[in-house]
Formats: structure tokens, sequence, C-alpha cells
């Protein structure tokens, strides 16, 4: 490894460091940085290393003066001159040293050099051609620290120093003489830096008089040692570049005429191409945008086939687990059941049950409930009608005992902790099944209305167009309105368009519309913010519905997945729904069991999330209504006879995150819906108006004033501890007359509360014994209560301890119960004045219309 001399010469300037850095940095050689401090002032700032030298203050020097100082201090075979604001780059130094090593014969070794300047920095020049000796004379080509010397080069008879009569162009003059005593090798590549100031330039950028006393000295030199020959090479260096000159500007004049033609011959072509610009840039842009969402659905669909994959191994290691419980449990039931003690101690069992439930004062309520039940059933059938009703009574009878056994406002156990009961193996869902057959003769219609479904609907049509396994799909969009120019976008993919007026629009209208303009053998019913899972889920719901044929199913709907974005509010909905579907954890087939709404309800449910139907039997149907359509067709075909699934085995993502006021307004609506479609819907009458609104003000006074607590819960506290402690102390609220509460967090719902209490102030005074008031107002506070308390036993599991998202969630959630009890309980008094309009004034009955109108809008 051989040694090196790095020399710099400085006046102190803060990128000395760098320099020297630079230099020890070097890979390959032994490097000693020697530094002489040429303004005679100390150097600051520079640390002490065993490999940098600072040569002692000999006043301050000139520049020469200063490289001959450096010069006199070297010990090592080869040195390399850099000035303090330069620096090398890695592998400068081990570069030279070996290209010296290979060619003995030299005396120095040069290389690239490139030039910045400006923040941030640009390259505005680069040295790195091999050095021309007669263009020497005329231009220096080397910066000082690209050249690496020999120390012999120098000490040879006589010596050579830079001329210290220079204080501008010595290095130039250096680089001449010893030239003469030797060739250079040039080492092509870049490897280090030279900087260039942008107010100072590089130190000889000195204009006027000065600059041409310094190079009159220098060329005095020149001249001095210039040899006849040496004149003759320069003259002949200058003709030939003067005849390359010549040449070049010949051509380019003939290049300008070519030019000239040329863009004659092409304006018209230019107008072309700039038009043909504009439209391929949008082309582009729509081309960038397509790629854009394909990357990204790409992406989703390889975290969906992932998740599907760890899905699939999960739910069989489960199956074989639950299996093999199942056949232990099994053997323990048969030996339990088989047991002589369990036979002889059934009487003592059916006792003490009995007993236990007079106790608990279920009796009491199951009473209570049954009078007022068949109060409500008087009422609107009489005499005469509840004798033809006398077998569907029976037929419930054991539905009211279990219903009506329970008190006001307790969920007597969680419904979410009860396990489900054990099944047959699940059908699992097409993507995870090695399943590659092809439904050729089934082709789907898949029919979604419209209205401003953004980049979403993008992706939805796509990937149902990318759904394998069928014959084909077809995706029929009915539009009404839209103002975001998807339809447009999506029209171009190949999906049918069938374009409304937005005053045409109800629900079964645009479905129906959309059937007629389907071909395929299949129609399935989607909304525009749902999404399936992976791309043979369409294949998996006409199989299913295929492969139950036999069994009588028409009509297929699948469960949903909330989305990332969904609220608790909205999920604990769609999980009760299932449940009481029955399908949460597994298909359900639904048949017509009887005429009572809980059991239509329960076995008719379709859904127009995902509603597949042969479109045949669909046209006999149709649509009807415009509210709850999926239900009322589920309800038609299974009193038909047919049957029809929800499926757990398959589902579809989507969720909706809705304001308080929404599901004020929604409630409303599916009170009156039900009531209105099923006759046994049970409407409990509003024996108090004065006992409801005063419910309804003392659930908002003290919901205003916890949901600030509620808000404040230190992160890490139970939510569900708080809640539960909040409900323990509703039993003893009382009300707080002619007292504002804060603001709740919805502001419509708020304002709406306030406007009801307002104006049921203005409606003239009835007369009311005290006992209905209280009873009505408890009713109230004990539907709010239950409906609360379910809502945190489905909670509990889930958020096990606060932070921001979950003390929002729980607030939420509580202020969409409220509204959700507003709006249940005004469309049961709305409901009882529309009946029984004799049974309140005019006034009070003008009242309840209004709400009726101002509720039931726009849902």
């Amino acid at each position: 490894m051989v040694d090196v001399d790095v020399l710099i010469r400085s006046c102190g300037r803060p990128s000395l460091a760098r320099a020297v850095q630079s230099a020890l940095e070097q890979g390959g050689v032994r490097v000693q940085v020697r530094v002489v401090p040429a303004s005679g002032e100390p150097l600051q700032g520079l640390a002490e290393h065993p490999q940098v030298q600072v040569l002692p203050v000999q006043g301050r020097l000139t520049r020469s003066a200063a490289a001959n100082a450096l010069l006199q201090a070297v010990e090592a075979p080869l040195a390399l001159f850099l000035d303090d604001d330069d620096w090398l780059l890695p592998g400068h130094l081990q570069r030279l040293a070996e290209a010296l090593h290979a060619h003995p014969e030299a005396v120095a070794a040069h290389t690239g050099v490139e030039v910045l300047s400006g923040e941030p920095p640009k390259r505005v020049h680069v040295y790195e051609q091999p050095v021309d000796p007669t263009r020497m004379q005329l231009q220096n080509q080397l910066p000082i620290h690209a050249v690496l010397f020999r120390r012999a080069a120098l000490e040879a008879a006589p010596p050579l120093r830079f001329d210290e009569t220079l204080d501008h162009f010595e290095d130039w003059d250096f680089w001449l003489r010893l030239l003469a005593r030797g060739g250079l090798v040039h080492v092509p590549g870049v490897s280090a830096v030279y900087w260039l100031d942008a107010q100072q330039g590089s130190g000889h950028a000195t204009q006027g008089a000065q600059r041409a006393a310094q190079l009159e000295a220098f060329a005095a030199r020149q001249l001095s040692r210039w040899s006849p020959a040496q004149l003759r090479e320069l003259i002949e260096w200058q003709g030939q570049r003067d005849a390359q000159l010549s040449a070049t500007e010949q051509r380019g004049q003939a290049l300008g005429a070519e030019l000239q033609a040329l863009a004659q011959s092409s304006a018209a072509r230019i107008a072309e191409l700039d038009a043909e610009r504009v439209h391929a840039s949008h082309r582009a842009d729509e081309a960038l945008e397509l790629l854009d969402s394909e990357r990204r659905e790409l992406s989703a669909h390889r975290r969906e086939l992932q998740t599907l994959q760890t899905l699939r191994e999960r739910q069989l290691a489960e199956i074989a687990g639950l299996n093999r419980e199942l056949g232990q449990v099994q053997q323990q039931r048969d030996a339990l059941l088989n047991s002589t003690s369990w036979r002889l101690t059934r009487p003592l069992r059916a006792v003490g049950k009995t007993l236990h439930w007079l106790r608990s004062g279920r009796a009491r309520h199951l009473l209570g409930g049954l009078r007022q039940r068949a109060a409500s059933a008087w009422r609107r059938h009489g005499l005469w009608g509840n004798l033809r009703r006398a077998p569907h009574y029976l037929r419930l009878l054991p539905r009211l005992v279990r219903d009506y056994s329970q008190p006001a406002g307790v969920v007597a156990a969680n419904p979410f902790a009860v396990a489900a009961p054990v099944r047959p193996p699940l059908r699992l869902h097409p993507q995870l099944v090695a399943d590659e057959r092809v439904l050729a003769e089934v082709r789907v219609s898949v029919v979604i209305p419209v209205l401003n479904g953004g980049p979403e609907l993008l992706l939805l049509v796509r990937k149902l167009l990318g759904q394998q396994g069928l014959g084909g799909v077809e995706v029929v969009v009915v539009d009404s309105g839209s103002s975001d120019g998807i339809p447009e976008r999506i029209e171009a993919l190949g999906v049918r368009l069938v374009r409304i007026r937005p005053e045409e629009f109800s629900h079964s209208y645009a479905r129906n519309l959309g059937a007629e303009h389907a071909t395929g053998t299949h129609l399935f019913f989607m909304v525009q913010d749902a999404y399936p899972i992976g791309d043979r889920w369409l294949y998996g719901i006409v199989r299913y519905l295929l492969d139950h044929a036999e069994q009588g199913v028409v009509a297929a709907s699948c469960a949903e997945y909330s989305r990332a974005d969904s609220d608790a509010m909205y999920d604990c909905s769609v999980n009760t729904h299932y449940r009481f579907l029955g399908c949460l954890d597994e298909d359900r087939i639904g048949h017509f069991i009887g005429d009572d709404h809980m059991s239509l309800r329960s076995m008719g449910q379709l859904s127009d999330v995902s509603c597949l139907i042969p479109r045949s039997l669909f046209q006999q149907y149709r649509y009807r209504g415009d509210f709850a359509e999926d239900l009322d067709l589920g309800i038609r075909l299974i009193k038909a006879g047919h049957k029809v699934a929800m499926l757990a085995s398959l589902k579809v993502v989507h969720s909706h995150n809705r304001p308080a006021w929404y599901y004020l307004k929604r409630t409303f609506v599916d009170v009156v819906f039900l009531v209105d479609l099923f006759e046994d819907f049970e409407r409990p009458g509003c024996r108090s108006l004065r006992g409801l609104i005063e419910g309804i003000e003392l659930v908002a006074q003290r919901l205003a004033a916890w949901l600030p607590e509620l808000h404040g819960l230190a992160d890490g506290q139970s939510p569900s501890e708080a809640l539960r402690t909040w409900l323990q102390g509703a039993r003893h609220w009382l009300p707080r007359p002619q007292q504002d509460w804060q603001t709740l967090d919805d502001a419509r719902v708020d304002g709406f509360v306030r406007q009801l209490l307002a104006e049921h102030r203005q409606q003239p005074a009835v007369k009311q014994a005290d006992r209905e008031r209280l009873q009505e107002r408890q009713r109230f506070v004990d539907m709010f209560m239950s409906r609360l308390e379910h809502f945190g036993h489905f909670a509990a599991p889930i958020y096990t301890a606060a932070d921001t998202r979950v003390r929002e969630e729980y607030a939420a959630a509580a202020l969409k119960t409220f509204a959700a009890s507003v709006g249940a309980a005004l469309a049961f008094w709305v409901l009882d004045r529309r009946a029984t309009p004799g049974s309140a004034s005019e006034a009070e009955c003008a009242w309840a219309e209004q709400l009726f109108t101002q509720l039931k809008a726009g849902v």
C-alpha cells in the first residue's frame, strides 16, 4: 500500500473540515494530510488526528509560498494538492496511485473533476479530457486536486517549486514545468469535486486591468519558455481549430437551410400533432387513472387471497376440532339422558323451575303483557275478528309467553355471549375450494341503481366483470341523475346504462326497469357501495342456488362484512339482524311456517345488497312499494311455496356510517312500514303524550350530562363498565322540570328534540292521571335502556379498553340509540292517533300528521 501526502492551503474557511475528512476516508492508500495556515492565524475547528499535520504558522503566505511550504514538508513518494473548499470522492487517490504504478515513466496522473455550484448544488462543468500539451500552453486543463504527482519528479535537479512571484495562475505554471519533465497518465472517470462559489467564482474571475496584468505576467514567462517547435505546434493547432470552426459553420448553415425547409413542410403536421397531443394527454390521464385503480385492485386481491387462504386453513382446523368435540359431547349427553338419576329427578326439576319462575316476578309481567296485547287486539279486530284469529294466537302463544316473561327494559342475558350450536361443517367459500367448473349455461345480469357512485362504483363494476366460472356477466346500471362522470366511464367498460330522471326514482321502479333491460338467465340485484369477495363469489351464489333447487330454493342473498370505516352501532345492528335471521354463522333456508310477522320476517328476508333470482321467476313477481321491497318479495315467494336462502358461507363487504338523525328517521319509517305490512305487529298505544315527552326530555337531559364524562374517560379504562354503571342509576332518574340540557353531539337530533318539546308546550293541556303519565315516561326510559344495554353486550368483548376511537364509538352509539328510541316511540304515537283520531284533540292529530310527513320524507 503506497503512502500519499494530501497538501491543503487554508485560510480557515469552514469547508476545511470537509476537505480533510474526504482525504482521510480514501481507501487503498496510506494518507497523511498536511495543512498550512496561509492566513497567518491558527486554524479553528480542526479536530486533532494522527494523520493530520498542521504546519507551524509562518505569517501570512501567498498562494505560491503556501504551496512551496507544503512541498517542503512532503515525505511520501506521491502527493496531491487539495483546496480547502474542494473535496475528494471515494477511490480518488487509489485510482491515481494504481495508474502511476502501471506507468513508471509518467511523472503524474490525472483524472476527472466535476464543478458544482449553487444551492442545491448543480453540475456546471466537468474536467474529464486527457491533457493536450499544446492546448495546455493556452488554457489550464488541470484542477489542482486532479493531479497526483511523484515527489521524485520534483526533486530532480533543479528542484521544481511554485513561482512565488505569481499569485495567480501559479498552478498552471507549475503543471507546464512539470509536463516538461515527463508525461501525464489520464485515468477516465470523475472522482473529485471542484466547488465554484456562486458569489466569488473560481478565484481567477477578476475582470478589467487587474486580470490583464496577471495574464501579461504569466504570458511573459510563456514567451521565455516557448521554443520555435512549440510555436509551430501552436500555429498548427490554431489552424486546425479554425478549419474545424469553418467546417462546423458550413455544416450549421446547411443544417439551418434543411431545418427551415423542414419547418415549412411540417407546419400543418405540427398543428395535427398538437391536436393529437391534447387528445393523447386526456387518454393518458384516463389510462393512468385506470392503471392506478387496477393496481390498487390487484393489491387488494392479493391481500384478499392471503386472508382467504389463512381463513381456509383456520376453518379446516376448526371444523376438525369441532367434529371431535361434537362426538364427545353427544356421548356425554346420551349417557346423562339415559341415566336412572336423570329420569327419577325429572319431576323435581320441573317443580324447581316453576317455583323459580313464579318468584322471579315474570308471571306478573306475563299477565300484564298478555292483558295489554289482548286489549290491543280487541281494539283492532273486535270479537269476531279475534275469534277468526284464534288458531293463529294459539301458534303464537309460546313466543308471547317467552317475550312477556321478561321485565320491561331488562335484557335477561347477553345474547352475544351465547355459544352458537354445533352444526354440520360449513360450506366453504368457492375461492377456497379447488373447483374449476364453469356454469356455461348461466348468464347473470347484475342490476345496480346508481346516484353519484364515485370511484368505488368503478371498482365494483371491474370486480363484477372479472367474475369467473359463469357463462357471462352483464352489468346493468340504472342511473338517476349522477353528476360525477362515473356512469360514462363505466359505460365505456361495456356496462348497459339506463338513465332516468331523479324524480322518477324509487327502489322498486329502478330495479324493475333494470331487470327489463337485462338479458341474462339470472338477475342479481346489488347496491353501489357493496363489494364482492373473490373472483368466484358470484359463481358461489349461483352454485348454491343450483345445488338447492331440488329443495325449492329460488332466491339467495348473502350476509355482510362491515367495512373498516363502519361505526360500532351499525356493526351491532348487523350482528343482531343476522342472529335474528339465523345466518350469522351458517347458511339459512327460509320457508313458510306461519303468518305471524316474526316468522315471515325471519324466514322471508332477502337483501338487495346482494340478491340472486332467475329472471323468469322475477318477472312473475317483480318488486313493489318504495320501502323494504326486498323483504316484501321474499315474503311473497315463501307464501307461494318457494324457499329463499340467506348465506353466511358467502358474504359481501358493505356497511354505512350514519348520523344519529338518520337513525331517528329510519326507525320511525321502519315501525310505520312493519305495522302497515304485518297485521299482527304489536302497536303499543301511547296512554299519555305528556309522559312520552317527559321521558324523551329526561333521557336527553341525562344523556347530555353523561356524554362529556364518557369523552373524558381515561385511556385504558373499561367503557363497558362505565356504561353499565350509568345504566344502573337510570332506574332512579327523576325529571328536572324546566331545566335545559347541554347540546347533544348531533345538532339535528338536538334541534328536533328541542322543537318537539316547544311544539308540545303549545298543544292544549289534556287532563291525565299521574299514574298513566309516569308509566308512559318510564316506558320510554325502559325502551332506551334496553336498546343501549343490548349495544353494551355487543361492544363489551370487543372494546375492552378506552382510547379516543372507543370513546367516540360509545358516545355515538348512546346518541344513536336515543335517536332510534325517539323515532320508534313517535311512530307508535303517530300511528295510534291516525288509527283512533277520536281519542285526541284535533290539534294533536294535526301535529301527529305533521310529524309523520316530516320524519317519513327522504328515507
